[in-house]
């Protein structure tokens, strides 16, 4: 330690201090306990952080460099107090220097520093360590100046050590900008850049610029780049929920507010004074406190919700699993079934027909039940599976050029003797000649035949049309398929188009799976066509429609 007591009372080294404003001293005040006061909160709410832990260092270092310098500048007459709190004046600034680009790295990476470099830089600043509180570091004090008078090699050392940590933590947050590929984070790595470059650069810039003019004034304006770093970081707690603290707002809000009513107690003149003081800095606190609970209860709640919309992401990826697994039994259900429904219609078949024989009359209603029923099974087995490929992504579509006059005019001939057989009447009723789209006309066939099954399911007697035309502007190319039948109540529209819907209690001669129109309105959407259905309500029938594009 240095002693300079024979020297002690330099009087004459007090004036310096007039020569410069009061005030800028004491910014150092403010400057280290914001700083001091950020770390510390940040530290209490998110301790288990490495970043806090770091951010908390920071305060510290910096508040204890402040507090130094400030010291100096109060204390030239007192030479050896001047050179104890001069010498780990450096020390603790490379310490800063080297806290900064550990947080940058913490920041940037989401990970601690490597060991080797932890030990790197520890070998980068012990000779600092090591030399502060010897002559390597202080030689004397200059009585002409009123200064210490600093080792050449020491400072030149010092020097370029913090060029290189600053250089450093400036490459680090470039690359780590360019790097980083989420626009948030980006905006984070940002913000963090102009606080950070803004405090280490103000802060060993302006005090070589001191050193170099011998003008220690610009080194104090360096303290304000700690102000635009803690108002950095306050930004990034606010905004992105830095240290995951997320009443700091409010919380800095109230703090400020009491400090500022207290500090009235200092301008108090009289007792009345200060008992309305007193009374002022109780009733912030306690309507601040009240703020605090409120936005405290507002964030409980937020994340609740934040914690049930999570639950029920994951309920809905389950559903989804289940839905899939589901899909994957219908086909593979469907493929076993196919074979013995195709061998059971073949022999009824066979069996109608008197292949084997001339069928007795008591049994020809039983075997043509039979058929029948194989006949719809096998119809449901083949929607089932049409559903497994859509889902899956399966179904595969071969697209041309389609006259859908042609595939409704062959259709309708194919299911006459179906509508007769049901005392029914099913016409195609339009003016078009050509009808061209672009289509599967397997499936696009399938989806109109649907349309007319149903129409034939559900209507009692009467007539089925079949109606083709274009839209007004000529672009599209509509299909309809109207019946006199039962009609569609409000309620059945609303799910009529989903799967297993089958709108129970309107139907007549019906029968399936609920998945035909499930499958009309895939098929369709495949095309980049729509479909719909338009009914009056309840016994007042309902057509069908599809919409395509024409070419």
């Amino acid at each position: 330690m240095f002693n300079f007591n024979s020297i002690e009372n330099l009087s004459y080294c007090s004036g310096i201090v007039s020569e410069f404003t009061s005030l800028l001293y004491y910014t150092h005040i403010p400057s280290a306990l914001i700083t001091l006061l950020l770390g510390f909160f940040v530290f209490r709410k998110s301790s288990n952080l490495l970043l806090s832990k770091i951010l908390f260092a920071i305060s510290i270092f910096f508040s204890i460099w402040a507090l130094l310098n400030l010291s100096i500048w109060l204390n030239f007459d007192n030479s050896s107090f001047v050179m104890t709190a001069w010498a780990p004046i450096e020390l603790i600034k490379m310490t800063i220097f080297l806290l900064c680009w550990y947080f940058v790295y913490v920041f940037t990476k989401k990970k601690d520093l490597p060991f080797t470099q932890k030990i790197l830089w520890l070998i980068v600043l012990s000779p600092l360590a090591i030399f502060s509180t010897t002559e390597q570091n202080l030689i004397s004090y200059d009585l002409a100046e009123c200064i210490a008078t600093e080792n050449t090699l020491f400072s030149v050392y010092a020097y370029y050590a913090n060029i290189l940590v600053i250089a450093l933590t400036t490459l680090h947050l470039i690359i780590a900008f360019f790097k980083e590929k989420l626009r948030e984070e980006r905006v984070k790595i940002l913000i963090l850049s102009f606080g950070v470059l803004a405090f280490i650069f103000s802060f060993f810039i302006l005090g070589q610029i001191s050193e170099s003019t011998e003008n220690y004034v610009y080194e104090m304006y360096g303290l304000f780049g700690m102000i635009l770093f803690t108002g950095v970081l306050g930004h990034l707690i606010v905004k992105y929920h830095l240290f995951q603290v997320k009443l700091f707002a409010v919380q800095l809000l109230v703090v400020a507010l009491v400090v500022l009513t207290g500090a009235q107690f200092t301008f108090a003149d009289s007792s009345m004074s200060f008992v309305l003081t007193a009374i002022t800095v109780l009733l912030s606190l306690f309507f601040g406190m009240l703020l605090i609970r409120s936005v405290r209860n507002e964030i409980h709640q937020k994340e609740n919700l934040e914690e049930l919309s999570d639950k029920l992401a994951e309920a809905n990826v389950h559903l989804q699993d289940l839905d899939k697994m589901k899909t994957e039994f219908l086909s593979l259900a469907s493929h076993q079934l196919r074979s013995p429904l195709t061998a059971i219609k073949g022999y009824a078949s066979m069996l109608l027909e008197g292949s084997y024989g001339e069928v007795a009359k008591d049994q020809k209603t039983p075997v043509d039940r039979i058929f029948q029923s194989s006949v719809n099974l096998a119809q449901i087995v083949e929607d089932l599976l049409d559903v497994s490929k859509m889902e899956q992504g399966g179904m595969q579509f071969e697209m041309a050029d389609v006259n859908l006059i042609d595939v409704l005019k062959n259709l309708t001939n194919e299911l006459q003797i179906s509508a007769k057989s049901r005392g029914l009447e099913l016409v195609l009723d339009t003016k078009l000649t050509d009808a061209l789209v672009s289509a599967d006309s397997v499936k696009i066939r399938q989806v109109f035949a649907n349309y007319v099954d149903n129409a034939l399911k559900y209507t009692k007697e009467g007539v089925v049309k079949v109606l083709a035309f274009k839209s007004e502007d000529g672009k599209k190319i509509i299909v309809g398929v109207k019946d006199s039948g039962m009609g569609i109540p409000p309620e059945i529209m609303k799910t009529l188009f989903k799967k297993f819907e089958r709108g129970e209690g309107g139907k007549v001669n019906a029968g399936g799976s609920g998945l035909g129109l499930y499958l009309a309105k895939e098929i369709v959407g495949a095309h980049k066509g729509r479909t719909w259905a338009e009914s009056e309500g309840r016994g007042k029938g309902s057509t069908f429609f599809v919409e395509l594009d024409a070419k």
